[in-house]
């Protein structure tokens, strides 16, 4: 409400922090400790200021002590008649997931770019292409030795086909399309 006490919680907002309706409803949100780092108190302030929809990320607290990555979004809840601000709407997304796979996805970027770097350091020449467009996304040193252009020039060339005598594309094509299935690659 507009002093700042919680009026309603759904069940899942029940289930998810441990806390009985009862341990909620009617309590000032700065009594509450369920936001680690967000202090209740400047989330309190947060929610009596004008602002117009409002999101941010914290840590939620349940009553079991997990801590849960939160994004809470807030706007306020106004008068019909008079649009006086009556009190404030919040919203609470769970963020873990999210979070666990940008980080394992960010490992994996980790592991590959040591794979391609550990690679290149035994001067092998290492591309990764655009399965549609055969467009370098990745090269290494190597390549540009082979093929005796700077990365700049490299990432420029509309496909790999471009820096292949004409006698040898048929059988890169047909090498590439080997291993990628029924995928038809650019003809130029």
């Amino acid at each position: 409400n507009h002093e700042g006490r919680v009026q309603i919680a759904n069940l899942a907002f029940i289930k998810r922090t441990g806390y009985s309706t009862e341990e909620l409803i009617d309590q000032p949100i700065t009594n509450l400790t369920l936001f680690e780092s967000t202090p209740a108190s400047a989330l309190n302030d947060d929610l009596q200021c004008d602002k117009p929809d409002y999101a941010i990320e914290t840590i939620l607290k349940t009553k079991q002590g997990e801590r849960i990555d939160t994004a809470i979004s807030y706007c306020s809840l106004r008068d019909k008649s008079t649009q006086a601000p009556i009190g404030t709407v919040l919203i609470l997304r769970d963020l873990s997931e999210q979070k666990r796979s940008r980080k394992a996805l960010e490992q994996e970027k980790n592991l590959n770019e040591a794979l391609l770097k550990a690679i290149g350091s035994m001067g092998e020449g290492v591309a990764i292409l655009d399965t549609k467009t055969l467009k370098f996304l990745y090269i290494n040193e190597a390549i540009s030795k082979i093929y005796g252009y700077n990365e700049q020039e490299l990432f420029s060339q509309s496909s790999i086909l471009d820096l292949i005598v004409p006698q040898d594309i048929y059988r890169l094509r047909a090498r590439l399309q080997q291993g990628n299935g029924e995928h038809h690659f650019p003809d130029h």
